[in-house]
This record gives C-alpha cells, structure tokens and sequence, in this order.
C-alpha cells in the first residue's frame, strides 16, 4: 500500500516539473520579447522620440555651471512710469467654473 502511495507522488511529483519547466520556457520567451521591446528607441526603429522610455540625459560639454556666470553683466527689464503700450489680455471664460465672462463688468485691471 505504501508503495503504490510512493509510485503516485512520483508520477505527481514528475508532473509538476514537467508542467514548470513549460512555465519557465514561455516566461523566458515573455522576457526575451519584453527585453526586445525595450531596446527599440526612436534612433533605431520608427518609434517617435515621445515613446523613448529610458532617456539618457545628455552631460553639458562645458564645465561651467548652468545659469549666468560670474563677472556676468545681466540685464533686466525693469518697469517704467510711462509703457509705450498697454496691451489688454481679456479672459472669456471663469477657468474655475467655465462661466462664460464676456458679458460681465471688469472690476479691476492688473
């Protein structure tokens, strides 16, 4: 009784590896496939460059920082009392609540 117990855990037992080592075939063809995918950038298929997953940040070519350098003279615009123009940017719509706005009184400007 014990040994037909033992034969058919053996036969079980060899299943099981049977139906892994299938398992492992089609997850390695999944990785192989996935890896495949991965490798495909827009410099060597026809993929466009906003479908690169992994973009590799180019280094700056010079050794100076970002930003205005030192012994830099900048230059800012500054207000003035007098604008040559004043140029008037309506707003249509409430961005909040999308009423429509261009019915309503201005009750200040900016």
């Amino acid at each position: 009784m014990l040994e037909i117990d033992s034969k058919q855990r053996i036969k079980d037992l060899e299943q099981e590896v049977s139906d892994l080592k299938a398992l492992v075939a089609v997850l390695l063809e999944e990785i192989s496939s996935l890896k495949d995918k991965l490798s495909l950038t827009s410099k060597n298929s026809s993929k466009p460059p906003s479908s690169d997953v992994f973009k590799k940040i180019p280094k700056s070519q010079s050794n100076n920082k970002s930003g205005g350098q030192l012994g830099h003279e900048g230059n800012t615009l500054n207000m003035v009392e007098k604008p040559n123009f004043i140029e008037t940017h309506k707003i249509v719509i409430c961005d909040y609540c999308q009423t429509d706005l261009s019915t309503t009184d201005v009750l200040g400007i900016d």
